[in-house]
């Protein structure tokens, strides 16, 4: 089969989930005898092979100023898709699903992977709000079938839309790695910090978990790895929370701003605790890569944390700074009690969310589209 994935900003992965989810999935099938083509955009790829681990790349130049730079390169690498007579197209994010119809003037059979957010609980201002509904909408009416990444996301699209999604969980693996570098590189000890991974925006909470960790008087280290490249008054506000920490034996907050590949698992495999504060969505990346390192996880009480997490970690009631607090000080002082609850993670992934289960499902829909 040839197949081409689009919307990421290629391979190999450097930024993030969908990124790491395109690079995962393409090797595998790569390696399974199928074409894979995956679209790359030239300032995240500046690499000029046109393979990387078997898998074709197409790197799309740097689109012209008066257009959105995400537009663009949606529209230039859909454009020259219509060219490769591909017998299965997968677009990952669902902005990008208003060009799903691109593709489908060559009579190519899509796919959109949506983004695990509900526009109804999502923070952002109404903008922000109309845009997840249309591109939700777009996908909805354009995809030849729509995946959805969890239970909870699949039930919004069939109550707002009268739509039936395929539920693909986003992939993971099991790991352990020594301490090492990473550890090193932020002066941390093993199970001797708390640890938080996300983009830095309103709804992921990351102004909880410093309230919470600044309540439990805890005296390790936080580690809040992410960006805030979408909201700098947000940055602003969190800085300034980080401001208020301390001054206590053993406390701080180290803004770390950005961590990916090796060095992360490795924080995620000797941490304390990992703290999933988000509210919403569907299956995260990074919780799912934390359950795989082994990490203790506390997870902020919602329906989609539930279906992912089962009995592989903790739960503190929905946004509750002080249930968070005594949650964050039983795991720094009683880690020894809780390695049955990572095992449980771990096996968790390995039974329903490894990188070869989510590459049989994925397989499985392209052949059932192309026939």
């Amino acid at each position: 089969m040839k197949i081409a994935v689009m919307g990421t900003r290629g391979i190999p992965a450097r930024y993030g989930g969908f990124e790491n989810f395109a690079e995962e999935l393409s090797v595998r099938l790569t390696q399974r005898g199928h074409e894979v083509t995956v679209y790359c955009h030239s300032r995240h790829c500046p690499e000029s092979d046109r393979r990387y681990r078997g898998v074709r790349r197409v790197v799309m130049p740097e689109p012209a100023r008066p257009l959105p730079k995400a537009l663009a390169y949606g529209v230039l690498s859909m454009l020259h898709a219509l060219f490769c007579r591909y017998d299965a197209v997968l677009i990952c994010r669902g902005s990008n699903a208003a060009l799903a119809w691109l593709p489908r003037l060559a009579w190519q059979k899509v796919a959109v992977s949506v983004d695990g957010v509900d526009p109804e609980s999502a923070s952002g201002n109404s903008l922000q709000q109309f845009s997840r509904k249309m591109a939700n909408r777009f996908a909805s009416r354009f995809a030849n079938k729509l995946i959805t990444d969890s239970e909870a996301m699949a039930d919004y699209f069939r109550r707002s839309y009268g739509v039936q999604s395929d539920i693909i969980p986003y992939g993971s693996r099991r790991v352990s790695l020594p301490p090492s570098t990473a550890l090193g590189t932020w002066s941390l000890q093993s199970r001797q910090y708390v640890l938080y991974v996300g983009t830095l925006l309103p709804q992921n909470h990351a102004h909880t978990v410093i309230a919470a960790y600044r309540k439990s008087l805890v005296d390790v280290p936080l580690l809040l790895i992410g960006d805030a490249q979408q909201d700098a008054k947000y940055m602003g506000y969190i800085r300034e929370q980080v401001a208020t920490v301390g001054p206590m034996a053993g406390s701080r907050v180290i803004l770390a701003g950005t961590v990916y590949g090796r060095q992360l698992e490795e924080l995620m495999c000797h941490t304390a605790a990992f703290i999933q504060s988000t509210e919403t969505g569907g299956t995260h990346p990074a919780l799912l890569q934390a359950m795989g390192a082994g990490s203790l996880v506390i997870a902020n009480d919602t329906a989609a944390h539930r279906q992912t997490v089962g009995e592989g970690g903790l739960y503190y009631r929905f946004n509750s700074v002080t249930d968070l607090a005594q949650k964050i000080r039983d795991a720094v002082h009683r880690a020894d009690e809780f390695q049955s609850i990572r095992s449980k993670a771990q096996q968790r992934i390995e039974s329903s969310c490894s990188w070869d289960i989510v590459a049989d499902r994925y397989e499985t829909l392209f052949q059932a589209m192309a026939s």
